[in-house]
């Protein structure tokens, strides 16, 4: 709800939330508690995947060296991204 007021005149402007409001709710982790919980679980299970596919990935002999140079690279992405940010 937006109000403003003029010299004699009072406007409210009510704004109907929709499915693009909800979904930006959800972005920002203003959704609720449920969404947050929801993502911290999701976040998770994401990083065990991770971490189990480079030790699987690391005990294979062909795949030592691009796991370990891809591995690098992705580091030092992250980090560049953080001191940038």
């Amino acid at each position: 709800m937006i109000v403003w007021q003029d010299s004699n005149r009072l406007k409210i402007d009510v704004e109907q939330n929709n499915l693009m409001r909800k979904l930006l709710y959800i972005h920002k982790g203003i959704a609720g508690e449920i969404c947050v919980i929801f993502s911290i679980l999701f976040g998770i299970s994401l990083l065990f995947s991770l971490l189990s596919g480079k030790v699987v990935a690391q005990e294979m002999p062909k795949l030592k060296r691009n796991t370990i140079t891809f591995l690098l690279v992705g580091t030092v992405t992250i980090l560049m991204i953080f001191i940038a940010s």
